[in-house]
């Protein structure tokens, strides 16, 4: 029987709606007016920030963050990067069309850092020494014959081999960090317009990519998939609902709160942290699913009795289940993983507003519009209800066993690239360098004194995992002395030829040796660090687009260079953050909810009883999860506290309304039954538009939870009916026969 904390609570709460009944046109004035001044707040001063690093909070034990930092502060010029990667089989036409834009991108005065270091003319006057020595001959010998051909040698850069496709790639920072839903959206727009509007030569291609170039692609699709997945959840809502309510005064009362309560947690969200990441951009599509929870609930009982009544008898259920889920939500806050405390402490926040709307926007629009009517439909308990409680219990244990068994195999993929789309031009162009073997962003930088260089290198190189390690001293080619000679003796035979033609090359034969500190500016910013300190590129043997083989590549970088860092690093690291974060959450979640839980009931028995079934939907969702193919990742693993969160208020309302009627047919002949189901539905097709979202990561957030909300859908309807029968009559509770 309900006892004394949760008879006041009742109380409490239907005085309160009492107010609002009494005060209806001036409680919907100041939730309306409030919510337009949360929006409109959010729409001013929110932003988006799609940087990694911000998604974690790291402590000093984290050394790699500690080299990242270091290696950051070493080159400035290569961070917060665009890349345009100029590529084709034609190393002259690529060349020129390179310099081109080169050209095009110094003059202009939206970006401030501009780097081409293959493109410096200070390679082009001494292309003789970056041609082996044995066919220098040979060179100078066909320009003599064919002195046009003298361009394509100017084309080779260092290093070049012949016969491939050749890549010339210009680093770009903007001239301010942008702002706003896209931050650097405006700096993309502009470079992209800047290339279409210098068309290459045929068989010469210009693509974009670079770490703003990713965040633009991630922010954007997150964006459109939360258009998409909001507008197909709300025309799924309207469905559900006018099946399932079949009352237009309920339904407009939802799709008010809905639209109130988005307001006034963005406004929330824009006042708690100012700046949205790409995790925390779901929580709208998730308050359509949530707050669509307390509201359905609400609206059948009132049709039931009245609104005082409804926030007297049902009340303190919805305020426990707000509490529970706002337990769920924010069990990541006390960890390292920022990006989901920031959305936990937003989607808290969006409960509290979903509780207060519920008894507030909705009593005041009943008493405006007038009160639901009651359905006069015979209700039944559904067939699953009345199975036999003892076989349900015993299918439900194998099904537990069997489905922890094969979940235990359930992985965890820290890649930032697998929650990508690998078809979008960044994403393809980024693939496509690493395959070549070219330096991207993920290749490892390890910072090194001068003359640790070669033995390091040479460690590093006999790894199996690496491919290839690149280092300043590639820039300038051996044997210079000899080249030297060979040259001057060139150039006194050339002496002799009275050619205009030959002028070039004859200034090409004058060119001096030249060593590390004659490189061009260009050069030094992207290989030798502030401190004086050498930068060594190491990349891989195959393609980094998986957790296995970075794990695998970043491992065995770290036994020869502990100082490893990059971006490839910093998502191994942040993935080894959020494996602890998740552990913590996960145990946070569980130990705050059922505190709450044994706070409410005052007893054992019924918290086990609504924490039973979640048990067995996580490890059927897990299960499905592994059979299926998919993985755990740095956004969907938000949905293991979340599942606590939002099982156990189906639970809390079951038992909540068993406690009233003593028996499990009055439970699932009641208002609790029906809208437990059109409150999973809506939860479920929520989460299914999320799915549909082009942003990956999104949408394998929607996938898994849709996974889950039905798997506990089912659980509910199948083992607490069967675990409820089978308590004792010393309860307290009617116990009637025929529901043993």
């Amino acid at each position: 029987m309900p006892h004394l904390i949760e008879t006041r609570l009742a109380r409490a709460l239907a005085r309160w709606v009492a107010l609002v009944v009494r005060h209806p046109l001036a409680f919907l004035l100041g939730v309306m007016l409030l919510s337009v001044l949360a929006g409109t707040a959010s729409w001013r001063h929110a932003g988006i920030d799609g940087d990694l690093e911000r998604l974690i909070r790291p402590g000093p034990e984290q050394t790699w963050y500690q080299h990242d930092r270091a290696f950051k502060a070493a080159f400035p010029d290569l961070q917060q990067t665009a890349a345009v990667v100029v590529s084709g089989d034609d190393r002259s036409a690529v060349v020129r069309h390179a310099r081109m834009l080169e050209r095009t991108l110094r003059d202009d005065p939206a970006f401030t850092g501009v780097l081409a270091p293959d493109l410096h003319p200070f390679f082009a006057e001494h292309a003789l020494y970056y041609l082996p020595p044995d066919r220098l001959e040979t060179w100078l010998t066909a320009i003599a014959f064919d002195p046009s051909s003298l361009e394509r040698l100017l084309a080779r850069g260092p290093g070049t081999a012949p016969n491939a496709t050749h890549y010339v790639s210009i680093l770009l920072q903007g001239a301010a960090g942008g702002s706003g839903s896209l931050p650097h959206g405006k700096l993309v727009e502009h470079l992209r317009s800047t290339v279409t509007a210098h068309s290459p030569a045929e068989g010469v291609q210009v693509r974009l990519t670079g770490e703003i170039v990713l965040e633009d692609e991630e922010i954007t699709m997150a964006l459109t998939g939360i258009g998409i997945a909001g507008t197909v959840s709300l025309l799924l809502l309207a469905l559900i609902l006018g099946f399932g309510v079949r009352c237009w005064r309920t339904t407009l009362a939802i799709f008010t709160l809905l639209a109130c309560g988005t307001a006034l947690t963005l406004g929330w969200a824009t006042l708690a942290i100012g700046e949205f990441n790409t995790l925390t951009l779901i929580f709208v599509v998730m308050f359509f699913g949530l707050g669509v929870d307390f509201a359905v609930h609400f609206g059948l009982r009132a049709r039931d009795t009245d609104v005082i009544e409804a926030a007297s008898s049902i009340g303190p259920a919805l305020l426990l289940c707000m509490l529970t889920s706002s337990m769920a939500f924010l069990a990541f806050a006390p960890t390292a993983y920022r990006g989901l405390a920031e959305l936990g402490l937003i989607s808290a926040g969006g409960m509290v507003v979903a509780f207060l709307l519920t008894l507030t926007l909705m009593p005041a629009l009943f008493t405006v519009t007038g009160l639901p009517r009651p359905s006069d439909r015979p209700r039944h308990a559904s067939t699953a209800a009345r199975l036999p409680a003892r076989p349900v219990v015993a299918a439900a244990l194998i099904l537990a066993l069997l489905g922890g068994w094969i979940a235990k195999d359930l992985r965890f993929d820290f890649s930032v690239l697998a929650l990508r789309d690998a078809g979008t031009e960044a994403m393809a162009t980024l693939l496509e360098l690493q395959d070549a073997g070219q330096t991207t962003d993920y290749s490892i930088a390890v910072l090194a004194r001068p003359q640790d260089v070669a033995s390091l290198r040479g460690a590093l190189l006999a790894l199996p995992e690496v491919g290839r390690v690149t280092a300043p001293e590639d820039w300038v080619p051996g044997e210079q002395a000899r080249m030297h000679a060979e040259l001057q003796q060139a150039a006194a035979a050339f002496e002799g030829l009275d050619r205009p033609d030959l002028e070039a090359l004859k200034r090409l034969l004058a060119a001096k040796p030249f060593g590390l500190d004659d490189l061009p500016d260009d050069v030094q910013r992207v290989s030798i660090g502030n401190d004086g300190r050498h930068l060594l590129r190491v990349e891989p043997t195959g393609r980094l687009s998986d957790r296995t083989a970075i794990a695998e590549f970043i491992e065995a970088v770290a036994t020869v260079a502990p100082n490893h860092a990059g971006r490839a690093v910093v998502e191994w690291g942040v993935g080894n953050v959020v494996v602890e974060a998740f552990t913590e959450a996960a145990i946070l979640a569980l130990t705050g909810i059922a505190t709450l839980l044994l706070l409410h009931f005052r007893s054992l028995l019924w918290p086990i009883l609504v924490l039973l079934p979640i048990t067995l939907a996580l490890l059927l969702t897990f299960a499905i999860a592994e059979l299926t193919g998919l993985t755990l990742n740095m956004a969907n693993i938000l949905v293991v506290p979340l599942i606590f969160g939002l099982g156990v208020d189906t639970g809390i309302h079951v038992v909540h309304r068993y406690r009233s009627t003593g028996t499990v047919d009055g439970v699932y002949r009641s208002s609790t039954a029906r809208a437990v189901i059109i409150s999973g539905l809506t939860t479920i097709c929520t989460f299914i538009a999320l799915a549909a979202s082009p942003h990956k990561g999104a949408a394998s957030v929607g996938l898994l939870l849709a996974i889950a909300i039905g798997t506990m859908l089912a659980v509910t309807f199948l083992l607490l009916p069967a675990l409820l029968r089978l308590l004792p009559d010393r309860q307290g509770l009617p116990s009637p026969a025929d529901d043993r």
